[in-house]
C-alpha cells in the first residue's frame, strides 16, 4: 500500500462504521438485516473498497444513536496532540507529557466520536508507555487497525512506539519486519526530524541485535544528524554511546574509546547521569579486556563514585587485586566484595577469582562451568569469550592439559 501525507476522510468515515458496529457487538448480518443493506456492499465499505453514501452513513449513525462529527479542526487537533505527546517523550519532558495527557483526557470522548478517533488508541499508548506496558500493547493492537489511515508522521510514530513497547533484544526479527515494512513503504520527504531521528535510532538497534554492525552504524549516524536539527542533545548522546558499543564489539578499541570519551564529556556537560554512568561502566570494561588494569581500576572507581551499581565492576576489582596484590590482601578484597554482592553472575565470577587466588582448581572449574551455563542462557558470546580468556591465562603455567582443553574450546567458539 502506498502511503502519502494526505488523509482520506471518506476512508476514515468508512472505518468508523466498522468500529461503531463492533463496539456495539453487532454482526454484519444483523446490521444489514435491520437496515436493509446489502451485505457485500457493507463489507466493501468497511474495508475501504467502496464509498459510503451520505444517506447510508447518516442512517447507520441514527441506528446507533451516535453523534459523529466530521470536524476537520478536531481531527487536526488530535493529530497535533499525537505529535506533541510523542515529542515530550523524545525530549523526556515529563511536565509537558502530563499536560498533553490531561488535554487528551478532556477531549478523549469527543475525539472518539469524530474523525479524530483514529488517533485515540495511539495517544493512549504513548501516554501509558512507561507506566503500564500491558495497556500500551493493548492500545497498540487497536491502533494497528488504522495504519492505512495514517500519514507518514503518525505511521513512523506508531513504529517507534511499537519498538519502545517491544523487547527488541528478544524479538528483533519480528519488530524489524514490522518497522521495516512501514519504513520502506512510507515517503520520508515531509517527516519531522524528531520522528525520523528516533526511527533511525530504532532501526540501528534492530540491526545491532541482528549482528549487522555496519548497517547499525549507518542508522545511528543518520539518527544523530536528525537529532542535531532539533538540538536533541540527550538523544544524540544516547546514539553516540551505541556507536561506541559497536566499535567495542568490533574490537576497534581506539574508536570505541574516542566515542565514549566524547559521549562522557557531553553527559558531564548536560548532567545526563544515566548516560555518564553508562560511559564510565563501558570504559572500565574497555580497559579490562585490553588488560589496561590501572585505567580499568580508575574508571571502576569513577563509575562507583557516580553511583553505578553495575555488578561487573566488582569482578574487575577482584581480578585486578588477584593480579597486583599479595594473596592475603587479594583474599580480603574478594571477601569484602562477596559479602555484599547480590548478583548471581558476579558472585560466581568472584568465587572463580577466589579460586585463582587460592590455586583451588576444583573451585575454579566449578564456577567456570556455572558461569558459562548462565551466560549461554542469554547467548552472551562476548562474555563467554572473556570468561575463557581469564581461565586460559590462569592455567597456562599451572595445568597444561586443562590449558590445552580450554584453548581448543575457545577456538571452537571463535570458529562459530
Amino acid at each position: 500500500m502506498e502511503v502519502n501525507n494526505i488523509f482520506n476522510f471518506e476512508l476514515i468515515d468508512s472505518y468508523y462504521i466498522k468500529k461503531l458496529r463492533r463496539n456495539n457487538s453487532d454482526t454484519a448480518d444483523k446490521l444489514c438485516l435491520d437496515l436493509d443493506i446489502n451485505k457485500s456492499y457493507l463489507y466493501s465499505v468497511e474495508n475501504g473498497q467502496k464509498k459510503l453514501s451520505e444517506i447510508m452513513f447518516e442512517k447507520i449513525l441514527i441506528y446507533y444513536h451516535d453523534d459523529y462529527k466530521k470536524d476537520d479542526q478536531l481531527f487536526f487537533e488530535a493529530y497535533d496532540l499525537t505529535i506533541k505527546l510523542y515529542e515530550s517523550l523524545l525530549f523526556k519532558n515529563n511536565e509537558l507529557l502530563a499536560k498533553y495527557t490531561n488535554e487528551f483526557y478532556e477531549k478523549e470522548n469527543v475525539f472518539a466520536h469524530s474523525r479524530a478517533f483514529i488517533f485515540n488508541d495511539l495517544i493512549s499508548a504513548i501516554s501509558n508507555l512507561f507506566d503500564n506496558k500491558t495497556s500500551t500493547i493493548s492500545y497498540m493492537n487497536e491502533a494497528s487497525h488504522f495504519l492505512a489511515l495514517y500519514d507518514g508522521n503518525i505511521l513512523f510514530i506508531y513504529a517507534i512506539i511499537y519498538a519502545f513497547s517491544s523487547n527488541i533484544y528478544k524479538d528483533y526479527k519480528n519488530v524489524g519486519k514490522i518497522i521495516g515494512d512501514i519504513y520502506n513503504r512510507c515517503p520520508r520527504d515531509n517527516i519531522k526530524s524528531s520522528i525520523k531521528g528516533m526511527l533511525y535510532y530504532q532501526i540501528g538497534k534492530i540491526n545491532e541485535c541482528d549482528k549487522k554492525p555496519i548497517e547499525a552504524l549507518k542508522y545511528f549516524e543518520k539518527a544523530i544528524d536528525e537529532f542535531k536539527d532539533i538540538y536533541c542533545i540527550e538523544r544524540i548522546n544516547q546514539a553516540k554511546i551505541e556507536i561506541a558499543g559497536i566499535f567495542l564489539d568490533l574490537k576497534l578499541y581506539v574508536k570505541a574509546e574516542n566515542w565514549y570519551f566524547d559521549a562522557l564529556q557531553e553527559a558531564n556537560k548536560y548532567n545526563y547521569q544515566r548516560r555518564k554512568i553508562a560511559c564510565l561502566n563501558n570504559l572500565a570494561y574497555l580497559y579490562f579486556i585490553q588488560k589496561k588494569y590501572d585505567e580499568c581500576e580508575e574508571y571502576v572507581y569513577k563509575a562507583k563514585e557516580a553511583k553505578s551499581t553495575h555488578p561487573d565492576l566488582n569482578y574487575y576489582l577482584a581480578y585486578i587485586a588477584y593480579l597486583k596484590q599479595p594473596k592475603k590482601q587479594a583474599r580480603l578484597v574478594v571477601y569484602e566484595l562477596l559479602k555484599n554482592e547480590e548478583d548471581l553472575y558476579t558472585q560466581r565470577m568472584l568465587k572463580m577469582i577466589q579460586g585463582f587466588i587460592n590455586d583451588n582448581q576444583k573451585q575454579i572449574d566449578s564456577f567456570f562451568s556455572k558461569t558459562k551455563k548462565y551466560l549461554e542462557k542469554f547467548d552472551d558470546v562476548i562474555e563467554i569469550k572473556e570468561l575463557y580468556k581469564l581461565n586460559i591465562v590462569y592455567y597456562k603455567d599451572k595445568n597444561l592439559e586443562r590449558y590445552l582443553q580450554l584453548v581448543e574450546e575457545y577456538h571452537n567458539i571463535l570458529g562459530n
